[in-house]
């Protein structure tokens, strides 16, 4: 079995050798315990690969800029507040720009999805080339599906492989864009130490094939502020 030991566990991996379909047979995300390993990998050079950690200066100005004394507080939850677009200089910064766009799908609907999914991969191209699919929960019925681009300051790529999502792997469900750093930083929608706060930086609505929505994203080639409107257009604000 493909397997890598990474720094959350046990993921597993197509090998070279094995179908999409064999692939899918042998470790279907719907029967695939979440004890086993955390994700269920597929890569289209049929690497062993993990996304890389932050690195050590990144995370060390990341905790100076989050200390509670910059912080907003939250009354009600009493935790800090942390507006994810402000950290996007910081990414950018450390060169960190890879990215995902991710999607629930239910466990009856998830081994087709993912093998629709690794399909497009190894077929046409889907994204950069990475995705991966979390194994079944017991407190759970639904999956995450995630897949990579290279960098969510490429705008036009980020577009593409949404539309690719909506057309290649006729997925309605709404589409979510993360940077890689704020997982890495262990930024999620809820957590122990911060509380809930955005942790996307773009998304694309249910049942819109070609719409992109988003409110900023730093340009780090130009150095300002892009908006992306709901037909997809860059705007400049």
């Amino acid at each position: 079995m493909s397997e890598l030991v990474t720094r959350t566990g046990k993921w597993f991996y197509k090998s070279a050798k094995e179908s999409v379909p064999a692939f899918v047979n042998r470790l279907p995300p719907s029967r695939t315990s979440v004890e086993a390993t955390p994700w269920i990998c597929a890569h289209v050079d049929h690497e062993m690969w993990e996304p890389p950690p932050a690195n050590p200066n990144m995370v060390l100005e990341f905790d100076t800029k989050v200390t509670p004394e910059v912080l907003a507080k939250d009354e009600k939850r009493e935790k800090h507040q942390i507006d994810l677009e402000s950290l996007l200089p910081l990414f950018n910064k450390h060169g960190y720009y890879l990215g995902k766009w991710v999607f629930f799908v239910d466990r009856d609907s998830v081994d087709d999805c993912w093998e629709r999914t690794c399909t497009a991969l190894y077929g046409s191209g889907l994204g950069c080339g990475v995705a991966k699919v979390s194994p079944a929960a017991p407190e759970l019925d639904v999956h995450v599906i995630a897949i990579y681009t290279l960098s969510y300051a490429n705008t036009w790529d980020v577009k593409r492989v949404a539309e690719q999502i909506r057309t290649v792997l006729g997925v309605d469900a709404q589409l979510k864009y993360k940077p890689e750093a704020a997982t890495q930083l262990g930024l999620y929608c809820e957590n122990e130490r911060w509380g809930p706060r955005p942790t996307t930086v773009y998304v694309s609505i249910r049942g819109r094939l070609n719409a992109v929505i988003r409110r900023r994203v730093w340009d780090i080639r130009r150095g300002f502020l892009h908006e992306i409107s709901e037909a997809g257009i860059l705007r400049q604000t």
